[in-house]
């Protein structure tokens, strides 16, 4: 592997997908020691490399739950081993479940569609 430019943070986040999330597997990923990651990490994100990743992971939760039609989709998108999980995160994250969620993101779009055609 090319040697790897901790500055680069869309090679992170590409890399932080294919290690499904998980900090162990990432640091063997890119060959540099889960210490010196761990460094890295606070130094560029302000947290640690797991809360980064668990950031990065609920924030792109929050795009595939508005395309893919269910929670458990999203969850093995995502790496969890189960929807409970991904559910239990996304809750204390956000203070409400994926299907609250989606159950908002349909009236949403439900009154948007009504305020453009009344608008036409």
């Amino acid at each position: 592997m090319a040697k790897f430019n901790i500055y680069n943070i869309t090679r992170w986040e590409t890399l932080a997908h294919e290690a499904k999330y998980r900090a162990a597997t990432f640091c063997k990923m890119i060959e540099i020691s889960g210490r010196q990651v761990r460094r890295y990490a606070r130094k560029i994100f302000g947290k640690s490399l797991q809360h980064w990743l668990d950031d990065l992971r609920l924030s792109l939760a929050l795009g595939l739950l508005r395309k893919l039609p269910c929670v458990k989709q999203v969850a093995i998108a995502l790496g969890f081993k189960q929807q409970g999980h991904l559910t239990n995160m996304f809750r204390n994250y956000y203070g409400v479940c994926p299907t609250a969620f989606l159950d908002f993101c349909a009236r949403h779009e439900q009154d948007m569609r009504r305020y453009a055609q009344q608008r036409d």
